[in-house]
C-alpha cells in the first residue's frame, strides 16, 4: 500500500526541518521522527497522524518529548523503544500549546494542500517553539532544578512527579532525597495498585525502603 496524502506530507515536513534546523542542533532522523542525546536527557519530536485519517486527507501534530533511558526503565522496567521519539513518557507537550493560539494544533493536508509550504510552517513552528522548549531541559540537572522547585512539567501526572523526582535524585547521587520522595509518594497515595508501583520504581533503581 503506497502513502496516504497525510503520511507524504509528514515525510517531507520532517525531513525539511531536520535539513534545516535539527541536523545543525544535533537531531537524528530516524523513520519520520526525530531526537537527540542531552547529557542524559533525550529529546524527541514526535509526528503523530490523527485515527482518522483518510488516504487523500488527513491531520497530524507534533508531540514534543523529554526522556531518558534510566527514567524509562526505573517506571517500566525496560528499555526505551528503539526509536525513542515514539517513547511518549514522561513530559510529553503538544507543539500546539507553545505556539501563539496557546491550543492544541492539527496540521490539515488534502491533495490541495501546498505541500512544502507547509512544510516550511512546521519546521518554522519546530525551529521557533520546540527548541526553545528543550532548551528548559539541558541535562539531569535542569531537570531536577524543576523538580525541586514544583514547576509544572507537562504530561507528567500528579502521582508521577515525586516518583520522578526520586528517579532523577537518585541517578544524581542524592539518595536520601530519593528514598524520601518514595516513602511519601506511598503514603499520601490514594490509587490502586500505586503502592506496588512505587516499590517497582524503589527496586529498579536500588533503594531499600
Amino acid at each position: 500500500m503506497g502513502q496516504t496524502v497525510t503520511s507524504k506530507a509528514i515525510s517531507l515536513a520532517s525531513r525539511m526541518a531536520f535539513d534545516t534546523h535539527l541536523k545543525a542542533a544535533g537531531f537524528r532522523k530516524q523513520g519520520a521522527h526525530l531526537h537527540r542525546a542531552k547529557e542524559n536527557l533525550i529529546h524527541g519530536i514526535h509526528f503523530q497522524p490523527s485515527r482518522g485519517n483518510q488516504s487523500e486527507s488527513g491531520t497530524f501534530t507534533i508531540n514534543l518529548i523529554v526522556t531518558s533511558s534510566a527514567i524509562y526503565s526505573a517506571f517500566f522496567g525496560s528499555s526505551l523503544p528503539s526509536n525513542p521519539a515514539t517513547a511518549g513518557f514522561p513530559i510529553t507537550e503538544r507543539i500546539g500549546f507553545l505556539m501563539p493560539a496557546h491550543k492544541d494544533h492539527w496540521w490539515y493536508v488534502s491533495p490541495e494542500t501546498d505541500v512544502e509550504r507547509l512544510s516550511s510552517e512546521v519546521s518554522e513552528a519546530i525551529t521557533h517553539h520546540a527548541l526553545p522548549f528543550f532548551d528548559e531541559y539541558v541535562g539531569p540537572d535542569a531537570l531536577l532544578h524543576k523538580l525541586r522547585a514544583q514547576e509544572a512539567l507537562p504530561g507528567v501526572a500528579d502521582p508521577q512527579i515525586p516518583v520522578l523526582h526520586a528517579v532523577v535524585a537518585k541517578h544524581a547521587g542524592y539518595d536520601d532525597e530519593a528514598r524520601q520522595l518514595l516513602r511519601q509518594a506511598i503514603e499520601t497515595s490514594h490509587y490502586p495498585g500505586f503502592t506496588e508501583t512505587v516499590k517497582k520504581v524503589a527496586n529498579r533503581i536500588g533503594l531499600v525502603l
